[in-house]
């Protein structure tokens, strides 16, 4: 008896020091792009939206494309609430648990995935992927993140 009630504090402990981890952790940066492969000159070749939420600056949305030359980027502010509310999304999704995913299929054309995220205690997570059969989380992730900066880049 006296092993379970051990266990139990532990867990509790454990509950309570996520809790105040994700109180006090915030996400930073968070970005989704992809790469295009194979496709003729003049189209876009890679795209991204990154949330660049830096302690001390106000939060904003970039959206770039690249076509043959330079990139062309567009920014749009974002709030606090914004950095937050994609924060919770992710954490609720429990996407954090994607930091190393990495898969490379050998196949013609196609696109490369990539998800980053860095937060405010230093921690980061990366995922990239190259295939026709993703792990769903990934593609959840990935369809989290565009739908969400792309909805602060709308008027």
């Amino acid at each position: 008896m006296k092993g379970l009630h051990i266990i139990f504090l532990l867990c509790v402990l454990s509950m309570t020091v996520q809790a105040q981890d994700s109180q006090n952790n915030k996400l930073i940066y968070c970005s989704c792009s992809r790469t295009h492969h194979g496709l003729p000159a003049g189209e876009i070749s890679r795209s991204y939206y990154e949330l660049i939420a830096d302690e001390g600056a106000a939060p904003k949305v970039v959206y770039c494309e690249i076509r043959d030359g330079e990139p062309e980027k567009t920014e749009y502010p974002a709030t606090e609430q914004d950095v937050a509310n994609l924060y919770q999304k992710l954490h609720d999704m429990g996407a954090f648990e994607l930091d190393g995913y990495h898969v490379d299929e050998a196949m013609t054309g196609g696109s490369t995935y990539r998800i980053y995220m860095e937060f405010s205690n230093g921690n980061k997570v990366n995922a990239t992927w190259f295939t026709h059969d993703p792990k769903p989380l990934a593609a959840e992730t990935y369809a989290v993140i565009l739908t969400t900066l792309r909805a602060i880049t709308q008027p």
